[in-house]
């Protein structure tokens, strides 16, 4: 889980004894130090809502995209709450909500190039309505890398070069259309990007349910165009809960 940033670069939460005295860090609306903790509060809650304006589900919210601090990156930060039961007397017992945590998830606009940070950032703001993937990923750079793998991918797939595909794990007769075909389908919904201990950086797993796959990129001045990229996918593992 990341830390609740939610588009604020540097913020901190004045703890005693949580930073170190030599630790300096730059005053986010000083103003409000002097506010009387209503008033502060509201301020804070105010700013909250009105980044809090992505899709929802009965126990998470998702933020507004955002340019995040990775080259041709969009983000976003879901909140999910966190529930407890508790018994109130009766028979029942009813949850509440008692913490949250967050998660990030990505998009990936290409290489800024002439693009400006401000220019990246309401690039991400317009994707807000759109009907895209965004993907959970735990380390920004690592997805950043993973995101570009994949287009470079796609793009080789369409274009039937430098790569090789592997779907023999899927069930022969539920298979209607192309391996190929499958995975770009399965490009365009990804859901989670992951990275397995042991495996090396050039290997980038991918979820798009019902789907998992796996893109291995090698690198070579032996192949021509200096890389290959193997691609093998399975269907979803399932979880018994």
């Amino acid at each position: 889980m990341r830390t609740l940033c939610l588009g604020l670069m540097v913020t901190a939460i004045a703890i005693p004894g949580a930073i170190h005295a030599a630790t300096r860090i730059a005053p986010v609306h000083p103003e409000r130090e002097k506010m009387s903790e209503t008033r502060r509060r509201e301020s804070v809650l105010d700013d909250l809502n009105s980044i809090l304006t992505g899709p929802s589900s009965p126990t998470a919210i998702a933020t507004k995209p955002y340019a995040g601090s990775v080259e041709g990156l969009c983000q976003r930060d879901v909140v999910q709450l966190q529930y407890s039961s508790r018994w109130d007397g009766t028979r029942e017992r009813r949850l509440q909500p008692i913490g949250v945590s967050v998660s990030v998830q990505y998009h990936y606009l290409g290489p800024d190039g002439d693009r400006s940070w401000s220019n990246r950032q309401k690039s991400c703001e317009r994707l807000a309505d759109r009907k895209i993937y965004w993907a959970f990923g735990e380390d920004d750079h690592y997805a950043a890398r993973a995101l570009a793998t994949l287009n470079s991918t796609v793009s080789d797939v369409r274009g039937n070069q430098k790569f090789t595909i592997d779907c023999d794990g899927l069930n022969a007769r539920e298979i209607t259309t192309s391996c190929a075909d499958i995975f770009l389908g399965a490009a365009e919904q990804i859901s989670t990007i992951s990275r397995r201990l042991g495996r090396k950086d050039e290997d980038y797993d991918f979820t798009s349910s019902p789907y998992q796959f796996t893109i291995t990129r090698t690198y070579s001045p032996l192949i021509r165009g200096g890389y290959s990229t193997a691609i093998k996918i399975r269907y979803q593992e399932i979880v018994v809960t």
